[in-house]
């Protein structure tokens, strides 16, 4: 979830930054300038936020990702911080929202609402109570045998698809953000010639130079969707070959990434978890529970024509997000 801000600002420190009247930074200082919207365009006036005119720093989309990371880590009791448990920050009460925290007990990890939001009644759980269908669920992850010659065929069609996608959708926003560039121009002369009142121009510039950021951020997520689509969907497919192993033989801090990659939405409900299966790992679990089947199943994996089964990306889009290294 991220440092804290006593390790952020200690680095900060070491690399010399330093505040506006050369003093070092502290945990306040760092987390007022997290949650400082003017880096990103707007400054914030009497409770609201107005666009200015200097240039940004960094795109919204990072300033919404740290307010993303800040918010789940106010759910989160810190007594346990040092510790690595698997299922750790990564599940949700279904009574409550809150987090889900991680604790030792009679020799055992149990989990427990953390009650941000005050007592709701969701029992205490053994973490053994829930691992062994964690365990059942990665077994049945790595693909079938002998899919994995189409999966490769259907990457290729679909990173060529998204080459096209991202051609023409570039060509868009250059045009958009030329002809904004030109009209700044323009009406910067027009100003200086005195042919329009300063109140207009600077409404003007400040709903074209508005746009131009959105047209940044659209042109910054296009170029980093198209450079991560094969290396994610290489990773995703390399993961899912191997997830049982590494599962199995892994750290308690390792087990976490990797069921935050197979699942999403993991919440604990009377000493049960359920989740949502991400794609593709949730075609390859049900493409292996019909080879259980036997002959028993139309999509056998040793019967009928493989090429009838349904791909891992068929039906819903791959995210291209690039998947961090473990």
């Amino acid at each position: 979830m991220g440092l804290p801000y006593a390790q952020i600002a200690k680095e900060a420190n070491s690399d010399g930054l330093r505040s506006k009247k050369g003093k070092q930074l502290n945990k306040s200082a760092v987390e007022k300038i997290l949650r400082n919207p003017f880096y990103y365009g707007e400054m914030l006036y009497m409770g609201e936020k107005y666009a200015h005119k200097y240039p940004p720093l960094i795109a919204k989309r990072l300033f919404d990702a740290c307010q993303r990371i800040r918010e789940q880590r106010h759910d989160v009791h810190t007594a346990y911080a040092s510790k690595e448990f698997t299922f750790r920050e990564i599940v949700k009460c279904k009574v409550c929202g809150c987090t889900v925290s991680s604790f030792t007990a009679r020799n055992g990890v149990y989990m427990k609402c953390s009650g941000a939001k005050g007592k709701c009644g969701n029992l205490n759980t053994a973490q053994s109570l829930v691992m062994p269908d964690i365990l059942d669920l990665v077994s049945l992850v790595p693909p079938p045998e002998g899919a994995i010659d189409l999966i490769v065929g259907e990457l290729k069609k679909r990173h060529n698809h998204q080459q096209k996608f991202f051609d023409n959708n570039l060509e868009q926003v250059r045009k958009e953000y030329d002809s904004i560039k030109a009209r700044l121009k323009s009406l910067t002369y027009e100003r200086l010639d005195g042919r329009i009142p300063a109140e207009l121009y600077e409404e003007m510039v400040t709903e074209l130079t508005a746009r131009q950021k959105e047209l940044d951020e659209k042109l910054s997520s296009l170029t980093d969707s198209n450079k991560s689509f094969m290396v994610t969907a290489s990773y995703l497919l390399d993961l899912a070959q191997r997830l049982t192993y590494l599962f199995e033989n892994s750290s308690e801090r390792l087990q976490q990434k990797l069921l935050k990659f197979v699942l999403s939405n993991i919440e604990l409900f009377d000493k049960r978890l359920t989740y949502i299966v991400n794609d593709p790992y949730k075609t390859f679990i049900e493409l292996n529970k019909k080879a259980l089947d036997g002959p028993k199943s139309a999509n056998w994996c040793g019967q009928g024509d493989s090429n009838s089964w349904p791909l891992p990306w068929q039906g819903s889009a791959l995210s291209t997000e690039l998947c961090p290294p473990i």
